[in-house]
Parts: structure tokens; C-alpha cells; sequence
């Protein structure tokens, strides 16, 4: 065999083994992206379970003072003060529990300080386009409506509950209840022990961010949408 031939014939079988490698390097690349797209996948419906039932946890002692307060003919400033120092005792990450009357205006704040910014405040003029919209498409009278996070009167952002009341009367008011953004998920993160990267909650519909910057992997939940 000539020595041309000898280095030709080296140089093509070198060509064929960089390509069978570069193919079983794509083939096994594409395995692992594929199971870090199922394991993430299987987290986030772990969490997606896991936050909603979270959240839900403000709904159900929402509820509890719900029926307490239907109880009455209308608004007993002493007896929803003293409902709200037990909800506030029991979420840490609460900034206010509020009364709103029907004309959508906040009559009560907890605690005061801090929060006097926002009593007797006019929802239906509030300065967050997102509120203006969520008014203007009306507010549920019968189930309690979570609103992404806005720019509150206190400062900073929050997202909101509104739990409607219907007193004996007929009259119907809102337990408004305000959760710092940061705080609520910041909270909810800490329980995340078996994750071990970052990940952003967005909402979907405003693009408003919960928590994190985002990235590149998308997840959905309900009106949220994951990033991590």
C-alpha cells in the first residue's frame, strides 16, 4: 500500500469515527435533555398539586370567617378586627385583612400601621391598570377570586384575595386579603426541599412575575405560569 493511500485511508477512517461519535454523543444528549424534560415535567405537576393546596389553606379559613360574618345583619367593625388578628396570626406572610363595602371602597384595614394607606381607598379608581381591569369585569359575589400581583397602597406588590360576604340583610361586602408577593412564594420555596435549581412564577395572563427572573423552561399552572 502506498504511503498516500495509508494516510488517505487513515483520514477517512478518522472522518467515520468523529461521525459515529458525534451521532452517539447527539444520540445520548438528546436522552438526557428528554429526561431532564421528564423529571422536570413530573416536579412541576408535584408542585403544581403542592401550591394549590398551599394556597387553598387561605381559602379555607376564609371560609370558616366567611360564615361567621354572614351571620350578621352587616359589618361588626369589633368582631371582624378580632377575626382578623386570628387570620393574621396564623399567616405570617399576610400584610392586611380589609374590609370592602359594596361601592368596592376599603372600610377597615389590619393591622393599622402600616396600612393606612389604603383605608377608605376607592378600588374602582385604584392606580393598577391590572385592578381597574379585574373591577371592570366585575367581582365574584359568590366564590373568592385570587388577583395576580399588583401595585399596592402601601408599596410593593401583592397578590390579593376577595372573599364575598352576603349579610342576612342581603347586602353584600369583601374580606380583602393582602399577601406580599415575595413573602407568599418565598414561604411556599422554602418547602421545596428535593429542588435543586431556581425557578421563576409568572403570572400568564399579565406576564407579572411572582417570584425569580425566569428562563428558558416553561411550566403552567392554572392562570400562573411556571419558568424554571
Amino acid at each position: 500500500m502506498s504511503r498516500i493511500n495509508y494516510k488517505f485511508q487513515t483520514i477517512i477512517l478518522f472522518i467515520i469515527l468523529i461521525t459515529i461519535g458525534g451521532i452517539f454523543h447527539g444520540v445520548f444528549f438528546k436522552q438526557d435533555i428528554d429526561t431532564i424534560k421528564k423529571q422536570t415535567q413530573y416536579l412541576f405537576e408535584v408542585e403544581d398539586k403542592r401550591l394549590k393546596k398551599y394556597l387553598s389553606n387561605y381559602n379555607r379559613v376564609l371560609v370558616h370567617y366567611k360564615k361567621e360574618m354572614e351571620s350578621l345583619d352587616g359589618f361588626d367593625k369589633a368582631k371582624f378586627e378580632k377575626m382578623s388578628e386570628s387570620f393574621l396570626a396564623h399567616f405570617k406572610d399576610v400584610q392586611a385583612v380589609n374590609f370592602v363595602d359594596e361601592n368596592l371602597v376599603i372600610r377597615n384595614v389590619n393591622p393599622k400601621k402600616g396600612n393606612q394607606a389604603a383605608l377608605n381607598k376607592d378600588l374602582n379608581k385604584h392606580p393598577d391598570p391590572l385592578i381597574k381591569s379585574f373591577f371592570n369585569r366585575g367581582v365574584s359575589k359568590t366564590e373568592t377570586t385570587f388577583v395576580p400581583p399588583v401595585r399596592i397602597y402601601q408599596g410593593g406588590m401583592a397578590v390579593i384575595l376577595y372573599a364575598p360576604l352576603t349579610f342576612k340583610t342581603g347586602r353584600y361586602a369583601w374580606i380583602n386579603v393582602v399577601i406580599l408577593s415575595n413573602k407568599l412564594f418565598q414561604n411556599y420555596k422554602r418547602g421545596l426541599g428535593f429542588f435543586d435549581f431556581d425557578f421563576s412564577v409568572v403570572d400568564k395572563a399579565s406576564g407579572r412575575s411572582f417570584l425569580g427572573k425566569g428562563s428558558t423552561d416553561t411550566h403552567e399552572w392554572g392562570h400562573l405560569k411556571f419558568e424554571a
